[in-house]
């Protein structure tokens, strides 16, 4: 029998996260982009959407099982297993083809150009490139080495027979016996642990990141919130920002003739370059924030207590995350908040897939964090950043690939760190059985939540115990 509720209930949350993603994109997209570039707009739209839908589908997982205590339950009726594959199929293709071909198709644009051909030509020659590099070493890697390892125990008997007949049986004895079953697994289930293995290395730096900086900087948006602002000291910090801004276009021209000269290409060079649109990035939210301070009065209150209120939350809920890792995925000595779960659905039955939801969703949230604090702190390497009314498409497709990737890697951490609150599941069949005992594969998902935490740590011992590094002065660009 169906649950129709759960079926009202995601038409639901699929418009609120379809409604939420367009009303971000209108509020980051450039002037630039206003009006145009729609094929990228609409991308973005889905591929954020899809990444959300795919991270919310674990509690709705378990909202749609069968309880296996009663007689009665026939669970949501739906087919989730198969909602899986829609969601993760979906997600490898929007990687592997469209955010790419996507991609190549809007920076290919030139307004010189005479018809779309000139965008659509390299595009599918770039995409076309990566599908085919990208099949190759699927195919080679699941003929190999596509295998599933499932132990299990055997029974066996064993005696002794006297005379010539084995109908005689002495000393019978009985035991059971480890072994272990080799299975080629789908090439679905291969492209699900292969693509959540390559999300791995992105989920290490940027949730480790995520989870540790996002409370604190939500914290010290409230801390250092814009307060009102005399005349006279709007003032002096306007000028100090106009002096500070004529330093650094100084800089630009001097990095502008090197690259003239030949010297663009350096690693020295790309960390000058870096350094510079780091300065320009602080300068620019400095020169926002005295803005709000001077004009708006320091903007509405009810904002800059909310932000406190969501940083006191995510505190909490990055600690629980890290205990979790800790205890269950790490030590394994206690459930932890498998049993808060399910202590929850015991006093009310959805409290506890509600708060399960909240987990799983944070990590997402942490991960996105993360992305944007590297990406204006890396020396060598720029994450594309997101800025009000300033964000290019590029830089939409560049973070939406990034978030899609992660969400698989996110779905399979939340699945084996609550497996014992989410059993009986589609997705908990999927991982467990077969995602967790891939040949390699394997080896990387039980090892990495310890690189998780360990960046967890770094991160957090960098943002409490080193405190933020003064703008540079022209001796950081000077030299070479």
């Amino acid at each position: 029998m169906i649950n129709y509720w759960l079926i009202i209930v995601a038409a639901i949350m699929s418009i609120l996260i379809l409604g939420i993603v367009f009303y971000l994109i209108v509020l980051y997209s450039s002037e630039d982009d206003k009006n145009q570039a729609w094929l990228p707009k609409i991308i973005v739209v889905l591929g954020l959407s899809l990444a959300c839908f795919t991270v919310l589908l674990l509690p709705y997982d378990v909202a749609n099982r069968k309880d296996p205590t009663r007689f009665a339950s026939y669970g949501g009726g739906l087919d989730t297993a198969l909602m899986w594959q829609i969601a993760l199929w979906s997600i490898a293709v929007f990687t592997i083809v469209i955010v790419p071909f996507t991609t190549f198709y809007y920076e290919a644009w030139d307004p010189d150009q005479v018809g779309l051909s000139d965008q659509i030509k390299p595009a599918i020659l770039y995409t076309v490139g990566s599908l085919i590099s990208f099949t190759a070493m699927l195919l080679i890697l699941w003929f190999t080495v596509g295998y599933a390892d499932i132990p299990y125990q055997k029974y066996a008997k064993f005696g002794q027979y006297t005379g010539n007949s084995t109908s005689t049986v002495i000393d019978l004895t009985e035991s059971w016996a480890d072994d272990t079953l080799s299975l080629q697994v789908s090439i679905f289930v291969y492209v699900v642990g292969l693509m959540s293995t390559l999300g791995w290395v992105a989920f290490v730096f940027f949730a480790g990141v995520g989870l540790a900086t996002l409370p604190i900087d939500l914290i010290m948006d409230w801390v250092q919130r814009p307060k009102p602002l005399a005349l006279d000291a709007y003032a002096r910090a306007k000028e100090d920002i106009a002096n500070r801004s004529v330093f650094l276009t100084g800089i630009g021209k001097k990095l502008e003739e090197k690259q003239r000269a030949g010297a663009g290409g350096s690693r020295s060079f790309l960390k000058k370059v870096n350094l510079l649109k780091n300065e320009v990035w602080e300068l620019e939210n400095k020169y926002e924030r005295l803005e709000t301070s001077y004009k708006d009065r320091g903007g509405s209150p009810f904002l800059s207590w909310g932000l406190f209120l969501l940083g006191v939350l995510s505190g909490f809920l990055s600690l629980l995350w890290i205990l979790q890792i800790i205890i269950y995925n790490l030590a394994n000595v206690d459930p932890f908040l498998n049993t808060f779960f399910i202590s929850l659905d015991s006093a009310f039955s959805l409290l506890g897939t509600i708060a399960y939801g909240v987990f799983s969703f944070y990590l997402l949230w942490a991960v996105v964090k993360g992305l944007f604090r590297l990406g204006v702190r890396l020396l060598f390497f720029t994450v594309h950043p997101m800025k009000l009314g300033e964000t290019l498409m590029n830089s939409f497709l560049f973070n939406t690939m990034i978030v899609l990737i992660c969400s698989i890697t996110v779905t399979q951490f939340c699945a084996s760190s609550f497996r014992e609150y989410a059993a009986n599941t589609a997705v908990d069949s999927m991982f467990a059985t077969y995602v967790m005992r891939l040949r390699g594969i394997g080896y990387v998902m039980v090892y990495m939540p310890y690189a998780l935490l360990f960046n967890i740590v770094v991160a957090l011992g960098c943002q409490l115990c080193c405190p933020k590094k003064p703008a540079v002065d022209s001796s950081e660009f000077d030299a070479d």
